[in-house]
């Protein structure tokens, strides 16, 4: 009896199946951190946005731009031509529309209602991918109109500056 070298087919399949599932389970890993990136990037650029409007104060006698019923930041016009100055580029949501709209978006709120009081200046970040970097129920408690910038309170990260 002669052995020929090579593999047979159940030894070939079941390698295929092992890589298959480690492949997806890094894939999975990834994808998730990806996601967790862009959380952190949004709230580093909430950050950043919050200096500019801080500035903005300064230099513009204790006042902030006034857009009561809120607007998007970073899809051109408004706020951003009020932020231009302070900033070298308006950032937008890693994962915006382009041109604005979507479900991801920076948005500036001069008339917040936060913990029942509507007289609050806000920055969000409307749709974090993980719910752990939802921080508006933590600062507004249940007294927010998070339903009027079209969000749940657990996907919303907000930036509360006056």
């Amino acid at each position: 009896m002669t052995h020929k070298k090579g593999f047979t087919i159940v030894e070939l399949l079941v390698s295929i199946s092992i890589i298959a599932i480690l492949s997806a389970i890094v894939l999975a890993n990834i994808s998730d951190s990806r996601a967790r990136a862009r959380d952190s990037q949004r709230i580093a650029e909430l950050a950043q946005l919050e200096l500019a409007l801080e500035q903005y104060w300064q230099i513009h006698d204790s006042g902030f731009p006034a857009y009561d019923s809120g607007i998007e930041i970073g899809a051109g016009g408004g706020i951003d031509d009020d932020l231009s100055s302070y900033l070298s580029d308006v950032p937008a949501d890693p994962k915006a529309d382009t041109g604005g709209g979507g479900d991801y978006q920076y948005y500036y709120d001069s008339a917040y209602t936060c913990n029942g009081d509507p007289d609050h200046i806000a920055l969000f970040a409307i749709k974090v991918e993980h719910e752990d970097a939802s921080n508006l129920a933590a600062k507004c408690g249940t007294g927010s109109d998070s339903g009027d910038i079209g969000a749940s309170e657990d996907e919303v990260y907000v930036i509360i500056l006056r």
